[in-house]
């Protein structure tokens, strides 16, 4: 089988869609009872919120292994990061889980369950 002649198609396929030739943007329709003048409000916050920040991806960095496009997405959740930090939570102190400490318990109730004599009192059989 001769692949010679389907080496430039391929190569030219590889370009095309390294270099963003199949990217397209797309469009979301929303259907609302606002007014157009009401909706230039909304749209203009959105947009503030949430840049659209175009990055392309150009060939020579990707065969270089630089992501352009995941750069500038480090960049922005870092100053998100930065303005609105997460919440730690507050713990209390931990408790002494050691072996010392079971046994310190386990010696105390037994000596709760003594009677007034010394002697242990009878524990009721298991079922």
């Amino acid at each position: 089988m001769n692949l010679g002649c389907l080496k430039p198609a391929l190569a030219l396929l590889a370009l095309a869609a390294s270099t963003g030739v199949f990217a397209q943007k797309t469009s979301l329709t929303v259907y609302t009872a606002l007014e157009t003048d009401q909706l230039k409000a909304y749209e203009a916050g959105f947009a503030k919120v949430n840049p659209d920040i175009e990055i392309e991806n150009q060939p020579q960095d990707v065969a270089r292994g630089v992501d352009a496009q995941l750069d500038r997405a480090i960049q922005e959740v870092m100053k998100l990061h930065e303005t609105n930090p997460p919440i730690v939570p507050k713990f209390g102190p931990v408790r002494n889980r050691t072996r010392d400490v079971y046994l310190e318990k386990e010696i105390a109730g037994a000596k709760s369950s003594e009677g007034s004599d010394g002697t242990r009192a009878a524990k009721s059989p298991r079922k």
